[in-house]
């Protein structure tokens, strides 16, 4: 009090300080209120364990580009959740960007993950010959689990030929997905080339379009 009638005193206007001090305030304000909630976030998640060290999981993109983040929670601590992406790199996600996104955690009660593939094969080919060819090229990709069993069925007729779904499941989601995928897709295409089984370009369509022979 005394401090302040002295500032009085000497003519100091209190007005700027009244104005510094809310101006203060509010930044203090904000600050705790990321604060604690990244801290009462963290200390939630280490209680629901919905997602924990060691767990694979893939979050929409903090800075808005759309692009996921997909790696292995390396550690928790009360301001982030650290995880390491593919390339190496680390990202540090603020506990409260955590709480309010979707997460997908590819390894919450186990680490089976399923997989789908499409190969496309021409109308002509033995069909049931196809289908035992790709189920045996996915067994011998060393990534791919044999239980549950590797299966192949037709899902559609294209104009450009038949279209066999593969799913398989792999346990080790933390070296990648679309690699997995890429291994499976080289084997049937490996296979389908050695028994010569045709697999049709994708179908170009030339369209006439109407000229304006007024312009």
């Amino acid at each position: 009090i005394a401090f302040f009638v002295s500032l009085d005193t000497l003519g100091v206007d209190l007005g700027a300080f009244a104005l510094f001090g809310g101006a203060l305030g509010v930044g203090l304000g904000f600050g705790l209120r990321a604060m604690f909630s990244n801290f009462l976030g963290g200390f939630e998640l280490l209680m629901d364990k919905t997602i924990k060290p060691g767990d694979v999981v893939s979050v929409s993109n903090t800075e808005g580009s759309g692009i996921e983040i997909f790696g292995q929670v390396i550690a928790m601590n009360n301001r982030c959740v650290i995880i390491r992406q593919r390339d190496g790199r680390e990202r540090m996600i603020p506990n409260e960007k955590i709480l309010t996104q979707e997460i997908m955690n590819w390894s919450f009660s186990n680490k089976l993950v399923r997989q789908e593939v499409y190969i496309r094969v021409g109308h002509k080919s033995d069909m049931e010959k196809v289908r035992e060819i790709l189920i045996d090229c996915i067994k011998t990709v060393p990534r791919a689990a044999t239980m549950p069993a590797p299966n192949a069925f037709i899902k559609e007729f294209q104009e450009n030929g038949t279209v066999f779904y593969l799913r398989f499941w792999h346990n080790d989601p933390e070296d990648g997905v679309n690699n997995v995928k890429g291994d499976v897709q080289m084997a049937a295409w490996k296979a389908l080339r050695d028994n010569g089984i045709e697999i049709p370009p994708p179908q170009l369509r030339l369209v006439d379009l109407p000229v304006d022979i007024s312009s």
